[in-house]
């Protein structure tokens, strides 16, 4: 345990990194003193250190993975909590985002594993395009999308609607919608329906006209025929004269 680095659990209720330096036991339980990254030393007890590192690990540097939860040193032992982000080419720097939004390349000896809260863990399904609402700050959410994610889809690019931008891990994230997708081109001005035709007959004409012609009007019942001068009902095989008062019809 002597050497180990370790997040201590200070008076405030805020826990800090430091190294473990010596051990005792204190009526049956043991103790161990914490020298803090920042001066100050405490004798803690089992329930009030976290280990984050093996002994003589920090000497050293131990290279953070992608999305690992961290203190790293903004300036000359000025440690903050923060996520890696993104690593160079060769793995010898590592951009890291500060909870307050500020970011910094820094080297493996300036960052320090983080027990406040869980590594950001993989999560494919956020990919670019992706609606989401990030948390800006505790508890403050505001709309945004997915403009990228890391390599191993750790961390995620937002672009928030109000033009701010910040990486943010799957669980400072609420999904609104699928991956957006391109809508389909709608034309303008599109073409006019066309007339269907009447399809052609063998000898190339028209099988039906199009306006077929209006039937002719039906001629008069024989009942209705009557002689001009005296209104006789006549049949129509009278059709010389009326036999009632012999005109000629």
């Amino acid at each position: 345990m002597i050497g180990a680095r370790v997040m201590g659990l200070w008076s405030n209720g805020s826990w800090y990194p430091g190294v473990v330096s010596q051990a005792r036991d204190r009526r049956g339980e043991p103790q161990y003193f914490v020298q803090f990254d920042d001066g100050d030393t405490a004798w803690l007890s089992t329930q009030q250190i976290q280990v984050q590192s093996a002994p003589g690990a920090a000497a050293h540097g131990v290279a953070p993975s992608l999305g690992a939860r961290v203190m790293a040193d903004w300036a000359e032992d000025s440690w903050y909590p923060g996520y890696v982000c993104e690593a160079n080419p060769n793995g010898s720097l590592f951009f890291v985002q500060f909870d307050d939004g500020d970011t910094k390349w820094l080297a493996p000896m300036k960052i320090r594993p983080n027990g406040d809260r869980p590594n950001a863990a993989p999560t494919p399904q956020l990919t670019p395009g992706t609606a989401v609402q990030g948390e800006w700050a505790e508890e403050s959410w505001y709309s945004g999308v997915v403009a990228r994610a890391n390599d191993n889809a750790t961390m995620f690019f937002i672009q928030f609607d109000d033009g701010d931008q910040k990486w943010l891990p799957a669980q400072q994230l609420r999904y609104t919608a699928a991956a957006r997708s391109p809508q389909p081109a709608i034309a303008h001005n599109p073409p006019p329906t066309p007339v269907p035709q009447p399809a052609p007959t063998q000898h190339g004409a028209p099988a039906h006209a199009a306006h077929p012609p209006a039937p002719m009007a039906a001629p008069r019942a024989e009942s209705e025929l009557r002689c001009a001068y005296c209104n006789l009902r006549i049949t129509r095989s009278d059709v010389s004269r009326c036999p009632e008062c012999g005109a000629r019809l």
